[in-house]
């Protein structure tokens, strides 16, 4: 009792602020009053800024300190203007219209910057929409449009693994709630293809590859934080077909208080088969998914946002394991919810988060059967204050994370026969766990030169959890406009996910130490990190079939350079170091041990012709174990593996290829897009599996060459 009612007094009593924040929004056009698409919006010598749509129309949202500053609005083969950020603060969209007169010379198209986040002393980098849509491999998918950032090891997949940690340590945030397996077409790795947020409904991401903010828990590893739109100019409707995917997307403004946005997807592989011939372990897949985006302004300082999300998917592919090959299918049911309520009156604000996530599914590959129901219940009540002098941010709230999972199936008796002809036992478990945690945080912030934060979070046990605490500090130094310097730690705490082999709910914990300089301008973005990570997990050891909660030591390093030539050309390239090592009684190398992994991008854009982009990416082969000899035992082969991870995979690499064009039919904008995945189609080794008395040694590989493409309206 004593327990609830200091939770109750800490909810009502806890302060906490963001800086007070002002919606920035317009129209840009021509002199004929036509709407320009993709104008660049930016503060200059900042990291803030967006771009219109295919309406002509931009918003984004700044802080009070952005309030005194000049937007520059600069397009393709027209005059870049320059206006006072006042000129736009709270008006109406519909009286902030921006014309551009055309230039004697072609001067810079559009180049999107990474603005800051919500928590903008923290976060690496913040991808934008128009991001999405950009990036080769991404497939327009909101998570695979981090693969070209150095700090995103994760290859070919939408689980994003930061800074060298499993995608199973970081998470992903929508609103403010947690989405725990954000990924479709799963397979029994944990590798999917896509993710399941809606491109068109995702306004910003912003990335947190290590040190993630307390304000949300739950992550040992990095954080993503993604937002839904906030606001649109007008009724619109978007249709997008491509080689195997159809979607619509109906946008309703019903007035200056409210707006809706629903959206549908059709996913199937039929066409997608046909055109790429080296998808033969695929059989087929579709997926169906809809949902819902309301927004409502009841009055200028309070909001109420509700998403909702239902899928329906399917997946079929052939796959290999030890020594067996055959049918993988998967099946899944999911709906998740999400409510936001808001009340933000400088210098006070105050909000509530909840979200709901059920889903059912069922697995079968040989021996392998298995049913999974989940049900999640996440709620959170932060309070937050701003002392403007001196200038200190005061943060506190809690929450509650509560699950509950249950698996039932059948699962083979020894680890490495799992033919369907082998023995398997039955299981049926059911795992809850309630986490409750609350949390404070201290930010001092002098002169935008000197940035102090320091936080805690601390859980409260209930039945058998242990008591622990979590902390954060860092320090951002600000040069000037152009130099910055972060240096953040602490120590983090979680829980596991029961899935596939490791069903249970364990502990979970890591200590971090970053270091991370930056140098960024209209031309040059350069950046320099270094890190050292502790994480305790368990892990399942695929070479004896064990489970253990073992640790992994991380260091890495990061070089990134990008120069955008006029905002027509963008070039990159960056370097990552990985050295990873894993200790349980011994130490052995981590599978994602690597000395370099490379990557390196060239874009073109131009309005008038097309858009044009291509990365590529080259790394040494991933570790595994090797194979020592074989065993037999009551009909069953015993696999015996030598040391842990000192074999190689051979080499990574692929070259990827988009390409777009924009035109308007009318008043019909369209967008037409295509790409080409391993252009050079490379073999490249995934893992390996062995024929039924192991005598020879198979391998399974990443894509080879894939095509798409498709196209986009929206009127």
């Amino acid at each position: 009792m004593y327990r609830l009612f200091f939770v109750i007094f800490f909810i009502i009593t806890s302060r906490y602020v963001a800086y007070p924040q002002h919606i920035v929004s317009g129209y840009v056009v021509d002199l004929q009053k036509k709407t320009l698409f993709a104008v660049s919006i930016s503060i200059p010598n900042s990291t803030i800024g967006t771009a219109t749509n295919n309406e002509g129309f931009f918003t984004m949202t700044i802080d009070e300190e952005q309030s005194m500053d000049t937007l520059q609005i600069s397009y393709l083969g027209y005059n870049t203007e320059y206006l006072p950020v006042k000129y736009f603060i709270d008006n109406d969209a519909s009286s902030n219209i921006i014309t551009l007169t055309e230039a004697t010379q072609e001067l810079s198209e559009v180049v999107v910057f990474a603005s800051s986040s919500i928590s903008k002393e923290f976060a690496i980098e913040r991808i934008d929409a128009i991001d999405i849509y950009m990036t080769p491999s991404a497939g327009a998918d909101p998570l695979r449009a981090i693969s070209r950032r150095v700090f995103n090891s994760a290859t070919e997949s939408a689980e994003p693994e930061l800074r060298g940690s499993s995608g199973d340590n970081s998470r992903v945030y929508l609103n403010n709630v947690p989405l725990y397996k954000p990924i479709r077409n799963q397979q029994l790795n944990g590798v999917g293809n896509f993710s399941i947020l809606n491109s068109e409904m995702i306004k910003y991401q912003d990335i947190y590859p290590s040190n993630p903010p307390l304000k949300m828990g739950g992550s040992i590893a990095g954080l993503i934080d993604a937002k839904t739109i906030d606001n649109i100019d007008k009724t619109a409707v978007v249709f997008d077909a491509s080689l195997a995917n159809v979607g619509l997307v109906y946008s309703q403004k019903i007035n200056k208080q409210h707006f809706f946005q629903l959206f549908g997807n059709y996913q199937f592989s039929p066409f997608y088969k046909s055109i790429n011939p080296y998808l033969g372990y695929i059989n087929k897949f579709s997926s169906h998914d809809s949902g819902i985006n309301y927004r409502f302004n009841a009055h200028k300082h309070l909001y109420i946002n509700f998403y909702s999300y239902f899928i329906n998917e399917m997946y079929n592919s052939e796959y290999s394991l030890y020594n067996y090959t055959g049918e993988s299918d998967a099946q899944k049911k999911r709906n998740f919810n999400i409510v936001n309520v808001s009340y933000n009156k400088s210098p006070f604000s105050i909000d509530l988060n909840i979200g709901t996530d059920s889903s059912i599914s069922d697995y079968r590959f040989g021996a392998i059967n298995q049913n999974h129901k989940s049900f999640q219940l996440y709620t959170s009540l932060n309070a937050q204050y701003y002392f403007d002098k001196p200038n200190i941010t005061l943060q506190g709230g809690f929450s509650m994370d509560s699950w509950r999972h249950r698996l039932k199936g059948e699962y083979p008796i020894c680890y490495s026969a799992i033919s369907p002809f082998d023995p398997a036992s039955e299981f049926n478990e059911v795992h809850k766990n309630i986490n409750l945690e609350s949390f404070i945080y201290a930010k001092w912030n002098w002169h935008n030169k000197i940035i102090l934060g320091l936080g805690f979070r601390k859980n409260m046990p209930t039945d058998e959890q242990d008591n622990y605490l979590s902390y954060q500090g860092s320090i951002k130094y600000n040069f000037n406009k152009k130099h910055s310097l972060l240096l953040s730690l602490g120590k983090y705490n979680a829980y596991s996910v029961p899935e596939n082999d490791i069903r249970s709910i364990y502990h979970m914990q890591s200590n971090q130490y970053s270091l991370d300089y930056t140098y960024n301008t209209l031309s040059w973005k350069i950046s320099v990190s270094a890190y050292d990570k502790t994480e305790t997990m368990p892990m399942f050891y695929d070479n004896t079939g064990a489970i253990q909660l073992s640790q992994q030591d991380i260091k890495g390093a990061e070089l990134s350079i990008e120069y955008f030539h006029r905002n027509i050309v963008d070039v990159g390239l960056s370097y990552a170091l990985l050295d990873v090592h894993i200790l349980n009684g011994k130490k052995y190398f981590g599978y994602n041990d690597i000395d370099y992994m490379l990557k390196a991008y060239v874009s073109y854009y131009n309005s008038k012709l097309f858009n044009v982009s291509i990365n590529y990416t080259i790394r040494p082969g991933y570790r595994y174990t090797p194979l020592k000899g074989v065993d037999k035992y009551n009909d069953c082969y015993i696999p015996i593996y030598g040391i842990y991870n000192t074999d190689r995979y051979n080499a990574y690499s692929s070259l990827d290829l988009s390409i777009n064009r924009y035109f308007k039919i009318k008043k019909t904008g369209v967008v037409v897009y295509a790409s080409v995945n391993n252009l050079l189609n490379r073999a490249n080794q995934q893992y390996i599996y062995y024929n039924h008395d192991y005598t020879e040694p198979l391998y399974r590989y990443y894509q080879k060459r894939t095509f798409y493409f498709g196209f986009r309206l929206s009127w």
